[in-house]
């Protein structure tokens, strides 16, 4: 089970932060699958959260 976390936890990674799939995939869905939290920051005026984020590790902690 470890294993299966540790993957997914690095899958999750590169795909965030190393290709704009995530980004551009989370911002055209207008449902309620994503948290919003103000930032302050002109840039980036948003902090997304999405169900992914919340409903893999909450399932992964749970089961083991």
């Amino acid at each position: 089970m470890l294993d299966l976390q540790t993957g997914i936890f690095f899958c999750d990674i590169f795909w965030v932060f190393f290709t704009p799939v995530m980004v551009s995939v989370a911002k055209s869905f207008d449902a309620p699958i994503k948290l919003l939290f103000p930032t302050g920051d002109a840039h980036r005026p948003y902090s997304m959260l999405v169900l992914g984020d919340i409903v893999i590790p909450a399932g992964m902690s749970s089961n083991s």
